[in-house]
């Protein structure tokens, strides 16, 4: 009976213990990028019913482009390139031009076959969302438009893996 209930309670601890080791490695592999990493812009471009164009990109400090096309845009898959220094600073300047920081978090709609654009921008210790789904300014549209045209002439390769 007492080795029974060693034995039991020798199981337990070492489960305890062997699965708060794995939960911690699980945890620390599935952290998302962060600011220490130098993400400066996160942009995405949601499906609607039609054909919308729908990717993700993210651009880094250095200029480094991470690009998923989904569906209904020119590059489907991952992709990457390196931006200029002024593309960047172009990219940067639109943000304060249209005080970025200021404008409203969500332009949104019930309606849930509209697209969205959702940025995500991390500069000088601050970090906004905004989603751009409905009557958000024209500004917005025009920042989107200007990250696009920087990204897609950027030279876009794929990514092999």
């Amino acid at each position: 009976m007492k080795i029974s209930l060693f034995l039991i309670s020798f199981l337990l601890i070492f489960t305890t213990f062997t699965s708060c080791k794995t939960q911690k490695n699980q945890i620390k592999e599935t952290q998302p990028t962060t600011l220490s990493d130098n993400l400066f812009l996160k942009m995405q471009r949601t499906p609607c019913y039609g054909k919308c164009p729908n990717y993700t990109l993210e651009i880094f400090e250095s200029g480094k482009v991470k690009y998923n096309g989904k569906m209904f845009v020119e590059h489907i898959g991952e992709f990457e390139s390196v931006l200029s220094t002024t593309s960047i600073q172009t990219i940067k300047n639109k943000f304060k031009e249209i005080n970025f920081f200021e404008l409203n978090d969500k332009y949104d709609s019930p309606a849930t076959d509209i697209p969205a654009t959702i940025f995500e921008v991390f500069e000088n210790n601050q970090q906004k969302k905004i989603t751009n789904r409905h009557k958000g300014p024209e500004s917005l549209k025009e920042l989107e438009k200007l990250i696009e045209d920087i990204v897609y002439q950027s030279n876009l390769k794929p990514i092999n893996k």
